[in-house]
């Protein structure tokens, strides 16, 4: 199965035949979940949400914005965890920095703030 995107030939035939469309959906879909490996699960499960959200819309506008707000509510989850993971490595490098310094018996840096586990910005999307 051709698995190139090719946008306007897809645009067309969601326009002049939409069941034919779904299937052609549902069949690359698969092809592509048949290539996951150990990630299939995790990937069917990711396109039931999407598919959960594209039947709750009023129509295909409204579906790519929860799609959309879905990516971005996945985003900013990871971007928190970036700086939980940023957070956690300062306060290893301090105690390290510390273990370095009294061996040196030189001074020892503060220890990280709590408030270094927030990334700096905001990451407000709504869905």
């Amino acid at each position: 199965m051709d698995t190139d995107f090719h946008f306007h030939e897809w645009a067309f035939l969601a326009r002049t035949d939409a069941q034919a469309f779904e299937r052609r959906r549902l069949r690359l879909l698969e092809a592509f979940l048949s290539e996951a490996g150990h990630r299939r699960p995790l990937l069917e499960s990711l396109q039931r949400e999407i598919d959960r959200e594209r039947a709750a819309a009023a129509g295909p506008e409204a579906a790519v914005a929860a799609i959309s707000g879905m990516m971005c509510n996945s985003f900013c989850t990871l971007l928190g965890e970036l700086g939980t993971l940023r957070s956690e490595l300062k306060r290893l490098h301090v105690f390290s920095d510390l273990a370095v310094a009294s061996d040196a018996g030189g001074s020892e840096p503060s220890p990280a703030s709590p408030g270094d586990a927030t990334p700096s910005g905001s990451c407000m999307m709504s869905r």
